[in-house]
């Protein structure tokens, strides 16, 4: 049965790997393999999947037969990684079980976070100049109001500030 699927689970672009109903990993592709290692094909999936939340993943999509995604994160010679795992029910009279496919999700998170850095960044580059703004602006509406000198002074720094 794993020899019929292997050729469709080398087509997939993402680790791959078909779990039978018994929790056995019946094959896995290329990229599955270098990722989980190398003997976990025939062994019970645990073994290959040690994730609390891959492992909840994989039982709850063969006990209930619905999809279902994770997300994971590991670590692999101090590189992390960030997965999406994505599980599957496959039902057909040569094959069942749940396909699970690990997404490569890491580009896009650091992309994220470079997002959030630069608009915390900018936020904050304009959070200051601003405050110096109003700060001369209330000067300006109050004890300044009447004081040519002060008032040329302040609106010469609000030209640089801004």
């Amino acid at each position: 049965m794993s020899d019929a699927a292997k050729p469709y689970l080398q087509a997939i672009p993402m680790a791959a790997v078909l779990i039978a109903p018994d929790e056995t990993l019946l094959c896995a592709n290329d990229k599955a393999l270098a990722l989980l290692g190398d003997g976990i094909e025939g062994r019970n999936f645990v073994n290959a999947l040690r994730q609390p939340v891959a492992l909840q993943a994989v039982e709850s999509c063969l006990r209930s037969k619905e999809a279902g995604s994770v997300r994971l994160l590991t670590s692999r010679d101090g590189q992390d990684t960030s997965y999406v795992l994505n599980c599957a029910y496959l039902e057909t009279p040569q094959l069942q079980g749940a396909l699970a496919c690990f997404e490569d999700v890491t580009q896009q998170e650091i992309a994220g976070q470079m997002r959030r850095d630069f608009v915390a960044n900018v936020s904050h580059e304009l959070r200051t100049p601003f405050t110096a703004l109003m700060g001369f602006i209330e000067t300006l509406r109050g004890s300044a109001r009447d004081d040519p000198a002060a008032r040329s002074r302040f609106l010469d720094i609000m030209a640089t500030e801004a």
